[in-house]
């Protein structure tokens, strides 16, 4: 059973990723630094040089497109890159950044406009959103060879992992699991998204722009419409809350430690199961909560969707990358693996989503439903049940994940997982496991509140 074959018409890839991938981009991290001085680090041909100026490109978007370029397969940008996606990414860009905006643009209305334009602030300390008094000083103006050296190693790390994979769908996921990665690995400074308001880096504010894309996106079905008809830009696709009510239920049940762990983690492999096929078709940024950023669970499946298009040495160095980040922010000598990293149940109870736009909305909630019991099926038949064949999981990627995770973990680990899963199953949709789900259409209610205000 296929139970997402009806979603897949929901977007046309690749133009879908390319998109994603461009707004994933649009701003360099060192922007910050760019706008200061005009200062690019990375070096363009003169076929990038001239694209840019068609596609109208600002000076920080010059140096985008040619890390956009570096990291494409063949560096064909040009066959892929228009001025709708451009436009589109612009659009996505001022919808993530929105409240900034309400804040900074207040200016607008006692000063003079285009003197405004043209203020760059600077300030380079990085606060604490929920208690800004707490500060991190950073390097006001870093060396700037050294810094363009770093740069242009981040940008080759990323382009390492990318090239030799055609499928754009897959690259995005690289560019997504490795950008941030690559950044600290190089000892970069934390990029601010905004001096006026120091919360938040660049790279929480790409990926917020990565997963707008999700709301402004509508399917364009013909190459003629590719060429020829700009997106609409009208927020449009569903805020998704899915739920276990029951799962203080299973805490409760819980004798011993074991069982409180083996509960926990039960819980939160069956959330991620439940995500999975819609964070594959449609990139990680569609997860809010909890964010796939750094999340172990994303990139033990990036690793074995790696492994079975033959790209295990690609995967063998994004892992060995993501380690490597990991051990260094907690300050593990000895290093830190992915595997025991998987140990813990980091997936809460509740997850949501950005998804884009459907036909059949009604359907969404019924496939949300049918994952959910599926992943169920998965891990009992895995885990449980023992079958080497596990028919119940249709995803090779579920399966594998399942067949590895067994394999890694102690039989006396797996003892407790056994044992709840076979206290609760006589009557665990019944009274437990059922989820809760929410769909909020993101077009009626932003109409709403255009009516209102």
């Amino acid at each position: 059973l296929n139970i997402l074959a009806d979603t897949t018409a929901m977007v046309s890839q690749p133009e879908f990723f390319i998109a994603k991938l461009w707004t994933l981009l649009h701003d360099p991290p060192h922007k910050v630094w760019i706008l200061k001085n005009g200062k690019r680090c990375l070096d363009a041909d003169t076929d990038i040089e001239s694209w840019a100026r068609q596609l109208n490109l600002r000076g920080h978007e010059k140096e985008a497109l040619n890390i956009f370029n570096k990291i494409f397969p063949n560096g064909k940008t040009h066959n892929y890159l228009n001025k709708f996606l451009i436009q589109l990414a612009k659009e996505a860009d001022h919808y993530s950044s929105s409240f900034d905006r309400w804040i900074t643009h207040i200016e607008e209305f006692i000063t003079d406009k285009k003197n405004h334009k043209n203020i760059i602030f600077e300030y380079y300390n990085f606060h604490n959103i929920f208690s800004p008094s707490n500060y991190v000083i950073y390097v006001k103006k870093p060396d700037e060879k050294v810094l363009c050296d770093r740069i242009k190693k981040w940008a080759t790390r990323i382009s390492g992992l990318t090239n030799g994979v055609d499928n754009i769908e897959l690259i995005y996921h690289l560019v997504y699991a490795s950008a941030e990665l690559a950044w600290i690995k190089e000892d970069l400074p934390p990029p601010l998204a905004e001096t006026r308001v120091p919360t938040h880096t660049i790279f929480d504010h790409l990926y917020a722009a990565a997963m707008t894309v999700n709301w402004l996106w509508e399917d364009r079905q013909n190459a003629e419409d590719k060429a020829s008809r700009p997106f609409s830009l009208m927020p449009k696709g569903y805020y998704v809350v899915i739920d276990i009510p029951g799962v203080s239920k299973i805490v409760e049940a819980s004798r011993k430690a074991g069982d409180f762990w083996a509960g926990s983690w039960l819980v939160s492999a069956l959330m991620w199961l439940t995500a999975w096929n819609y964070i594959k078709l449609y990139g990680p940024d569609i997860l809010l909560i909890p964010t796939a950023r750094f999340n172990p669970f994303y990139y033990e499946f990036l690793k074995l969707w790696l492994e079975k298009e033959n790209k295990k040495q690609i995967a063998d160095k994004l892992i060995q990358l993501y380690e490597d980040v990991i051990a260094m922010a907690v300050g593990a000598k000895n290093g830190v693996k992915l595997s025991y990293l998987l140990r813990h149940a980091i997936i809460p109870p509740t997850i949501t989503l950005a998804l884009p736009k459907k036909e059949n909305v009604e359907k969404l909630e019924e496939e949300i439903l049918q994952n959910f019991n599926q992943a169920y099926r998965c891990i009992i038949h895995g885990l449980v049940l023992g079958d080497e064949r596990n028919i119940e999981c249709t995803d090779e990627i579920v399966k594998k994940f399942i067949e590895t995770w067994k394999s890694q973990i102690d039989e006396n680990i797996l003892k407790p997982v056994k044992s709840i899963l076979y206290e609760i199953q006589p009557h665990l949709f019944e009274q437990l496991l059922i989820p809760r789900i929410v769909i909020i259409d993101i077009e009626e209610t932003y109409t709403k509140l255009q009516n209102i205000i």
